[in-house]
């Protein structure tokens, strides 16, 4: 009688390519939940530039601009006679004062450019931390007609 102490190569063979397989089927639904995430991601985002445009449009009310730097709008609010800066403070795109008081517009934001297009009328790209870049314009004028 033979004595069979372990494995013969078919059978760890088979059951190499069995874990293979499972593997292999791990690898590509986690890479497909990775840019099914991305894409949500990527939506959220695009709303929440949507938003912050309107908002800033609704607040241009009472703006005007003072100065504009490629990375920096330099607004004056007409009703209370104060200065802010629209731009970046860390990864914030926010509306600051000298002061230190700050309203905050957007998160996750890692660069911001403008570009005036026409008086009043200006285009602003925003870059996130995760690459997203989106190109939107803005009219900011205190006396909207």
């Amino acid at each position: 009688m033979v004595n069979r102490n372990g494995f013969t190569l078919i059978e760890c063979m088979v059951a190499l390519m069995i874990l293979s397989g499972l593997l292999f089927t791990f690898a590509i639904t986690t890479q497909g939940l990775k840019l099914v995430n991305q894409q949500h991601n990527y939506e959220i985002q695009k709303v929440q530039v949507t938003r912050l445009i309107d908002r800033l449009e609704n607040d241009a009310w009472n703006y005007q601009i003072i100065k504009a730097t490629e990375h920096v709008l330099t607004i004056k609010n007409l009703k209370t006679d104060k200065t802010y800066h629209l731009g970046l403070w860390g990864h914030c795109l926010c509306l600051y004062r000298q002061d230190g008081k700050f309203l905050s517009y957007m998160l996750q934001v890692k660069k911001v450019n403008f570009k005036q297009l026409r008086p009043h009328l200006y285009n602003m790209t925003l870059q996130f931390t995760n690459g997203a870049i989106f190109k939107e314009e803005i009219y900011i004028n205190g006396q909207k007609t």
